[in-house]
């Protein structure tokens, strides 16, 4: 079992790397029809947002029951979202001086429990004026290598 763990997470971490090949770019400020997850997705995932501030947050990911669940994992990426006249829009990215890449971790999301992250976006995002945002993550469930879905989780959160 140990075993076809750490193969599973060579695999991510391969995934990963050629999924990751080119840096990112500032993402343009447009529509998405993406649907927020207030209720746990169909893996028992739920987002909650805490602590909000202009520089960060805090983000609780919880795992309760869910349907074919095999090992649940996200990274440290992430994306803002602003609400504006009803509709989604990505958050530009701050003026930077270089390219924006991400790390590569896969963070297990551990079953029937919560895990805390503390995010901190003022590097790539600056302070946020105030308004309704949504943070977004991508959770991964993978039952065994080259058999996995993702889907994007969301949290809600106001500036004032």
């Amino acid at each position: 079992m140990r075993r076809f763990k750490i193969f599973m997470l060579g695999a991510l971490c391969m995934l990963m790397l050629v999924a990751c090949a080119q840096t990112a770019t500032a993402p343009e400020a447009a529509e998405t029809t993406q649907t927020a997850h207030i209720a746990p997705n169909r893996w028992g995932v739920t987002l909650k947002a805490e602590n909000a501030t202009p520089s960060g947050l805090t983000l609780i990911c919880e795992q309760s029951g869910g349907e074919n669940v095999a090992e649940l994992m996200t990274g440290s990426q992430y994306v803002l979202q602003i609400s504006e006249n009803g509709q989604w829009k990505d958050v530009p990215y701050a003026s930077q001086e270089y390219d924006v890449s991400w790390t590569l971790e896969a963070w297990l999301i551990p079953m029937n429990d919560h895990t805390t992250w503390n995010v901190n976006w003022e590097w790539l995002y600056g302070q946020l004026p105030a308004g309704e945002y949504r943070i977004g993550k991508e959770i991964s469930n993978y039952r065994v290598p080259g058999d996995f879905d993702e889907e994007i989780i969301y949290a809600n959160f106001v500036i004032q």
